[in-house]
């Protein structure tokens, strides 16, 4: 009895913790999939527990937790595009963000709703520098469009095993081998 209670707050913790940290940059790559996937387990561990109705309740609250922070997510973001223009231009400069849908974006930006953005591996994936380099330009024209000063761009491409645009941009050298090569001294020179 003992162990199948332990057994159950196990499967409980792991889909509500799972469900919890959703939205978390960790699970970037399942965030389209979890909150379709965690309910389903949750409603087969239920079925599997149905006779003890408590529990396989629990089961299937916890799966729809990630179907409750997406709707949350997705009403945060029409909010955002909804609100007072002069607001959005005036909280939006503060803000350096990341992004997957350049449509999006680029709706973003036509509001002056940020001041910059984190360009990652999945931005330029399938895309030649020259098609990243215009989407930026184009970015950049909107903002000079609207009065308002350049969009910060801002990668991770500090060498060694953290090469964000590779292979767009040449593989750096990390920091311990350019130190070993010299560096500081090309540094302050």
């Amino acid at each position: 009895m003992w162990k199948s209670r332990i057994t159950l707050s196990l499967l409980l913790m792991v889909l509500g913790g799972v469900g919890l940290k959703s939205r978390s940059p960790y699970l970037l790559a399942w965030r389209e999939a979890l909150p379709w996937i965690l309910p389903v387990l949750g409603a087969a561990l239920a079925w599997k527990f149905r006779g003890r109705k408590a529990w396989a309740l629990a089961l299937i609250l916890a799966g729809l937790i990630p179907l409750g922070l997406q709707r949350q997510a997705d009403s945060l973001r029409e909010r955002v595009l909804a609100a007072d223009p002069a607001a959005l231009r005036r909280l939006g400069r503060h803000f350096l963000i990341g992004y997957r849908d350049f449509a999006e974006l680029e709706a973003l930006v036509t509001r002056g709703a940020v001041g910059g953005l984190f360009v990652t591996r999945r931005n330029i994936q399938g895309k030649t520098a020259a098609q990243l380099r215009a989407e930026l330009r184009r970015l950049q024209e909107i903002q000079a469009a609207q009065g308002l000063p350049p969009l910060y761009i801002a990668t991770d491409q500090e060498g060694g095993p953290v090469s964000r645009l590779s292979p767009l941009v040449p593989v750096q050298p990390s920091l311990a081998v350019w130190l070993r090569a010299g560096g500081t001294a090309q540094a302050y020179a």
